[in-house]
């Protein structure tokens, strides 16, 4: 039997349903975890249907009413697992880097305060947060030249 660290820990990846943030989705599942993600575009549902241990919303991360829906989600999931989130992975990129501090850091600020409402009904603990921000399309050149 293999040993599984991250067993009853959740994690929200977004942009988990390609490329790195795929990755990120699997190794989470694989060790345990239950991962919530959310994508923009409606063909990326494909890749989490029937996966067990994921849940997912259609939200885009850009706009405010799609961070209201992905707020909304996640409260939604701690309350359907009476759990909290142990970890925040913004994966998630687009063409404008301003975009994304800007979509990311309103995610924290609310992610922050719904965090706080779920401590005062479970223990306080740590929450991880990991941004993996880079160049959209940073490898492109890369890959051109093999």
């Amino acid at each position: 039997m293999s040993e599984r660290p991250l067993e009853g820990k959740n994690f929200f990846v977004t942009g988990g349903t390609r490329d790195i943030g795929a990755s990120i989705v699997n190794h989470l599942l694989d060790q345990g975890a239950r991962v919530g993600t959310c994508f923009h575009h409606p063909s990326q549902e494909k890749y989490l249907q029937g996966r067990s241990g994921v849940s997912y919303i259609l939200a885009d991360l850009k706009s405010s009413e799609g961070r209201e829906k992905i707020m909304n989600f996640m409260s939604d999931f701690t309350i359907r697992y009476m759990s909290r989130w142990d970890g925040l992975i913004l994966n998630a990129s687009d063409d404008s880097k301003q975009l994304n501090v800007d979509a990311n850091s309103a995610l924290v600020r609310d992610l922050i305060q719904c965090q706080s409402i779920t401590e005062y009904y479970h223990d306080a603990q740590e929450t991880y947060l990991v941004l993996m921000q880079s160049d959209p399309g940073h490898f492109y050149d890369r890959l051109s030249k093999r």
